[in-house]
């Protein structure tokens, strides 16, 4: 694994000017930082955006928001290219559903 020092500006990088040449990859690789502890990686798809409408359906200790600031992962336009990666705003899937049903 890649230090956090050297892998959150690359990743911000690619996600500001490279995401089309690198969305094939990203979508599929655990890159970014998650709210849980110890902030694990995990692919765009497993998260939620903190703004959306589902995001009330999780807490930060279930670990589907993206972990960062305004300056790196929570930028707005950060949040927008991770939602055409697959992180979920105002729909999520019947599974996740369901799961959120069942853990209350």
């Amino acid at each position: 694994e890649i230090d956090a020092e050297l892998r959150d500006p690359l990743m911000r990088y690619v996600l500001n000017e490279k995401v089309e040449e690198f969305s094939g990859i990203l979508r599929v690789t655990p890159c970014i930082p998650c709210s849980l502890d110890g902030h694990p990686l995990v692919t765009p798809s497993t998260l939620i955006h903190p703004e959306g409408r589902v995001a009330k359906l999780y807490d930060a200790e279930d670990g589907r928001f993206p972990y960062g600031t305004t300056q790196d992962y929570l930028n707005p336009v950060i949040l927008v290219k991770l939602v055409q990666l697959g992180m979920a705003k105002d729909d999520i899937l019947w599974e996740d559903l369901i799961e959120r049903v069942e853990s209350v």
